[in-house]
Parts: structure tokens; sequence; C-alpha cells
């Protein structure tokens, strides 16, 4: 009979070679770890904790009052516009700004002597604040001097209000995104180097024309990094903020207001700070639900 093996003391292991190197690399870690925590999950509990109060700051927790904050959430008429403002917003960015991208490093993919200058192009825009680029396009749609309505007017389209429109505001969000650039790009690029070259000779010894080479060979070299992106842009966008913030806050009327502006909304100028911690837990749970089918699909298909 073989004997069964002793497992090794917990003193032993940490001076064994591997142990050493165990809890250096936790050391290293420690503090990135500790301020991930201090920062991250300590606010998100005390979110979820202070959504069942009556939320009020000279009186710290406030009155508990259960579910009542997630009742008011779900009978709101206006969370449903929220949600639904969020979804089409999504839905444009995935039309405007998604593809956009890849076909921007497909193209720099196939560019030899002049590829670092235009990956450096790609990404020379990241540098620029978003605040500035958002303030470029809020004069691009103003109804007043615009270059929106000054080219729509010279092509015959006549001008239209844009921003201040509750049908075009959305268009309007989500429309720069078709510009690509930034390091999502740079991101695909260094997916297509990482391909072997084998693959693709063996392709043109037997025939294969550029379609069929991106198609059976690039594209599905990319499925990983297209599956990362897609996740983050479907969590990104139901949590998306800043530019419409920036840009509309969230008009005109509530035309545009996103799920996560509607909660801003309702801590820092309605005070009920309750009802908006309740509506961002609903939102956490949104995001967690949803990525994790997103999840459960790509490994069924997987497998």
């Amino acid at each position: 009979m073989k004997k069964q093996s002793k497992k090794k003391p917990l003193r032993v292991w940490i001076r064994s070679r591997s142990g050493r190197k165990c809890m250096m690399g936790l050391l290293f870690l420690l503090p990135l770890l500790s301020i991930l925590f201090v920062f991250q999950y300590v606010p998100i509990i005390q979110c979820i904790t202070q959504s069942f109060f009556q939320y009020k700051v000279t009186d710290l927790p406030g009155r508990f009052v259960g579910l009542d904050n997630y009742i008011a959430v779900f009978s709101s008429d206006l969370f449903l516009t929220y949600l639904s403002n969020t979804i089409i917003l999504y839905l444009f960015l995935i039309l405007f700004s998604f593809f956009v991208p890849i076909l921007q490093s497909l193209m720099l993919f196939q560019m030899t002597k002049t590829r670092g200058f235009f990956r450096y192009m790609y990404i020379f825009p990241t540098g620029i604040t978003a605040l500035a680029g958002l303030s470029i396009w809020k004069y691009i749609w103003e109804p007043e001097g615009g270059l929106a309505n000054f080219i729509t007017s010279h092509l015959g389209l006549g001008t239209h209000q844009w921003l201040y429109s509750e049908e075009l505001v959305k268009f309007c969000l989500r429309f720069p995104g078709i510009l690509g650039g930034g390091m999502i790009v740079v991101l695909y690029l260094v997916t297509m180097n990482n391909i072997s070259n084998e693959q693709f000779e063996a392709a043109k010894i037997d025939g294969a024309n550029g379609w069929q080479i991106i198609r059976y060979i690039t594209f599905p070299g990319l499925k990983g990094m297209i599956y990362i992106q897609f996740l983050l842009s479907l969590t990104g966008s139901l949590l998306a903020f800043e530019d419409v913030y920036m840009m509309t806050q969230g008009g005109p009327g509530f035309s545009s207001t996103t799920l996560v502006l509607g909660a801003y909304t309702k801590a820092f100028k309605e005070q009920n700070f309750g009802q908006a911690m309740a509506q961002s837990v609903v939102i956490l749970i949104f995001t967690l639900l949803i990525a994790g089918f997103v999840n459960a699909r790509k490994s069924k298909r997987e497998d």
C-alpha cells in the first residue's frame, strides 16, 4: 500500500521557496487590496445597508424603513423612463461606436510603414480631457451657430434643435463615438499581432483572399477581446453619467436621464438619500445579473 502523503505544516511551507515567493507577492498586493477594500467595497456595503433607512445626515443612519425605498423606486414612473433611456443610449452606442475601433484596428493591421504614426494619432486624443471634448461637441450641436446645423442647412436638411429635442438628444449623445480611436484600437491591434503568422501564411498559400483571411483567422482571434469590450460597454452603459450630465443634465425634461443620473438627482437635488441608495443597489444588481448572463452564455457556447 502506498503511504499517504502528509501535508506540510504551514510554518514549513512559509519557509519553503514557493511559500516565500507567495508571501512576497501578497505583501506587494496588500497596499492595493487595502485601498480597494476601503474605497470600493466599504462604500458598497454602506450603500446597501443605508438603502433600508430613511437616511438623515444629522441623525445617522436615520429611521429604518425596510423595503419602502425599493418599493418607491420600482413604483415610480420615472424609473422606467430612466431604464428605457439607458437601454436606448446603449443601442446607439453599439450602432455608432462599438464596431468602429475594430475596423480601425483592421486598417492599421494592414499597414506596415505608417502603422506606428497612425497608432499614435489614434491614442493622442485620449490625452485631452473628456470635458474639453464634450464642450466641443456641445458647441457643434448648438442650434444657433453650431456646426451641425451649418452642415445640415447646406445639405438641404434644414436646422434642428439637437440637444434640446427629445427625439434627437440620445442620438446626439452617442454619435461622437463614430470617430472611434482611443486605447481600444491599440488593444485590438495588439490582439491581432498575437495571432500566429503561420496561420496567415498558410491561408495565403491555400489561396485565401483578404476577406477570407479576416473572416476565418482575424475575427476568431479577436473573439476574446471583442467579448471583453462588449461586456465593458454593456456595464459602462448602465453606469452612464459624465457625458449626459455635462451635455444635457438629463434634459430636455427627463428624455436623456440615465439610471445613475436619476440616482444622483434623487440624492443631491431632492435630498432623498435613502431612495437614491436603493436605486444604486438596483443598478448594481442589474449590472451583476447582465454580466453573469453574458458570461454564462459565453461559457455555454464554448462548451
